[in-house]
């Protein structure tokens, strides 16, 4: 097998994408509402209705909860069913970016722009997540490489599929789905002249919406007779209309930010972004495809420049189209680079990757509960040899230089979901007290407790808000386990009939999460 194949790009992608996929808890909070909120409705019976702990959870459509259903049948209630789909995801849009770019530049493109994909442990880590993002992700660029088909060969086959996967991204994540592939697939047809009534009624939008309404509206519809609209109403005002026009929870900052996202998001091979740009524009009137990858891009970027609300995963909808951007430039002016010609961007990746595990011992030595595991700095000296290796190459042939660049980002993202990962994972409060958690007879919270502890109970976990009726609940009760989360805890620790079990820093977080247990 050559290493510029498909079949190269297949099994790096599998080997990311799938290794260990179970092997940290759903620590995170989006997972631990996600997943659980899949198996509240797998268990309930309820495929209509989405709870999180039997409240009603407004976040999110169904799609990655029937996904993540499917996976809890087959595999059963594991984190890593839970990811199972999301990575599949990840698959199908690597293996789909080949052929896209493969028929409308090249080969050597084609295999550039997957390596581009690979290379960024953030897309990796994106598509191994038990979040709707891989989802969307997913019908967002497929939908768009199905666009650019059907326009081409004016099969309706093509748009059809196009409209069914628009269908499906607004079951995923909602409207966002619908609004950035057509605002692209709108703007390429006005930027190339090709917004003619021909090829509007090539593109039949009068059978189109009905396709799309198929996949999509029947749940919508029955999710707001099944709550009387609360859902609809919280998903669309608080999770749509509320984060674009304000931020949610901190996450805000200026426009700027959603760019910096993407370039950090997509490294090391976004530090390419300048000449590919220039690139790009330059030939953007003589190679439609080049256009076609800057407008979805652009779209989706410049989309979340005008949302108040910021985040690193709100864009990742826009990496494939930047890598193929980058494959495209990189396949066609690979003959003409030298270390000369690159040294600001080749001296950036290298530098930064040799001093990389530095900068994490120090944070992990500083940082708790890291700090307990912090020898997981170590293995990532792999950052610095791959560096090092990369700097030698590059003065001799670029290409290799740049190979080995992707090759130790491919080799450190393994290692820190196969090994350092769960190391990291093993200090979390879910992961050290599961045992505790699964056989406790009565398990309640007060005030606050983090999420994925209702995902390990495998049973709702009543909140209290008020120390007097908790109080109540424990005398009247044996086997109880209290869970908080803060900073401190008087109220707790004031209470008699309770004492400390353990007090654990959540991972990446400033809160520790208590677990009290009845005398």
């Amino acid at each position: 097998m050559k290493v510029n194949s498909l079949g190269f790009i297949i099994i790096a992608a599998i080997i990311l994408l799938f290794v260990r996929l179970g092997g940290t808890s759903v620590f995170q909070v989006a997972e631990a509402r996600n997943s659980q909120c899949a198996y509240e409705m797998m268990t309930s019976g309820d495929m209509v209705t989405p709870t999180f702990n039997g409240a009603l959870r407004t976040d999110k459509p169904a799609l990655e909860y029937y996904a993540m259903i499917a996976a809890y049948a087959l595999f059963g209630k594991e984190e890593g069913s839970a990811r199972f789909f999301s990575a599949v995801c990840g698959l199908i849009v690597i293996i789909a970016t080949f052929i896209f770019v493969r028929k409308y530049a090249n080969s050597t493109a084609a295999w550039w722009s997957c390596f581009v994909l690979l290379s960024s442990m953030h897309t990796i880590v994106q598509f191994r997540l038990a979040t709707p993002d891989p989802y969307l992700i997913l019908c967002h660029v497929l939908s768009l490489y199905c666009f650019l088909e059907g326009l081409n060969s004016r099969r309706f086959g093509w748009y059809a599929g196009m409209y069914i996967l628009l269908g499906l991204g607004i079951f995923a994540k909602g409207p966002v789905a619908l609004v950035l592939p057509g605002l692209t697939a709108l703007l390429y047809l006005l930027f190339t002249s090709q917004f003619t009534w021909r090829n509007i009624v090539r593109l039949q939008p009068w059978f189109g919406v009905l396709l799309t309404a198929l996949f999509c509206l029947p749940w919508y519809y029955l999710v707001y007779v099944r709550t009387s609209g609360a859902w609809t109403e919280g998903f669309f005002f608080q999770h749509n209309v509320g984060r674009f026009d304000e931020p949610v929870d901190g996450h805000g900052g200026p426009f700027i930010l959603t760019f910096l996202f993407v370039i950090l998001g997509l490294f090391p091979f976004s530090s390419f972004f300048i000449r590919t740009g220039k690139w790009v524009w330059k030939n953007r009137k003589t190679n439609h495809f080049l256009l076609f990858n800057f407008i979805a891009f652009w779209v989706v970027v410049g989309f979340y420049f005008l949302s108040k609300t910021r985040l690193l995963n709100y864009t990742t909808p826009a990496y494939p189209f930047f890598a193929i951007m980058i494959g495209c430039w990189l396949s066609d002016r690979m003959p003409l680079f030298s270390f000369k010609n690159l040294k600001l961007e080749l001296l950036t990746i290298c530098i930064l990757t040799i001093i990389l595990p530095a900068g994490i011992y120090i944070w992990a030595i500083n940082t708790e509960p890291v700090n307990k595991v912090s020898w997981i700095a170590f293995p990532l000296l792999v950052f610095t040899i791959g560096g090092i290796a990369a700097l030698v190459y590059a003065r001799e042939n670029v290409g290799k230089g740049l190979r080995t660049i992707g090759y130790t980002y491919m080799i450190a993202t393994v290692l820190v979901f196969a090994w350092l990962f769960p190391a990291l994972d093993s200090q979390t409060p879910m992961e050290k007290h599961k045992a505790l958690l699964s056989t406790a007879e009565n398990v309640v919270a007060y005030q606050n407790f983090n999420d994925a502890f209702v995902f390990y109970t495998k049973k709702s976990i009543p909140l209290f808000t008020n120390a007097d009726s908790l109080a109540d609940y424990i005398h009247a009760h044996n086997n109880v386990v209290v869970l908080s989360k803060a900073k401190q805890f008087p109220a707790l620790d004031s209470m008699p009939s309770l004492k400390l079990y353990s007090k654990d820093m959540d991972l990446f977080s400033v809160s520790y999460s208590a677990i009290y247990i009845k005398k």
